[in-house]
């Protein structure tokens, strides 16, 4: 097995939005070669909780605790992944365009007080939002 695997860490999520009201959780979308997907779950696996694909095929979710404090988490895929491409257009999508991102925040801050204790239906909503800007194919020019 190969020690070092080359990777591209992408801080995404609503803490990679500057202002955007966000709880303690970092996303990090880290992307290698398709090649090194067979081992680069286990090299994570080491040092983080793997909770697998979860629901997304390609894409492994790790996490650094079982709380929702302080906390890490790590999408691990390729580049060519959907979820990858995704997260990646959701992010130049917010830091391109005031008025989505408003939008978002304000969806974020009113899921976050209807649904303190439902984490998955908060998701779920959030969800659809983002997946109908997605949709919606804006004109942005991303890093």
């Amino acid at each position: 097995m190969r020690a070092n695997i080359e990777c591209d860490v992408r801080h995404v999520g609503g803490t990679a939005i500057p202002g955007m009201c966000s709880k303690p959780i970092v996303d990090v979308l880290v992307t290698v070669d398709s090649e090194d997907m067979e081992i680069a779950p286990h090299a994570l696996a080491r040092e983080f909780c793997c909770l697998g694909e979860c629901g997304r095929p390609g894409r492994y979710f790790f996490s650094d605790g079982d709380t929702e404090d302080d906390a890490v988490y790590i999408h691990l895929t390729t580049a060519a992944n959907q979820v990858a491409r995704d997260q990646l257009e959701f992010k130049d999508i917010l830091l391109a365009c005031p008025d989505v991102r408003e939008e978002y925040a304000a969806l974020k801050q009113r899921l976050a007080e209807q649904y303190p204790y439902s984490r998955a239906t908060y998701r779920l909503l959030k969800g659809e939002f983002i997946e109908k800007c997605l949709e919606e194919g804006y004109d942005v020019q991303g890093d």
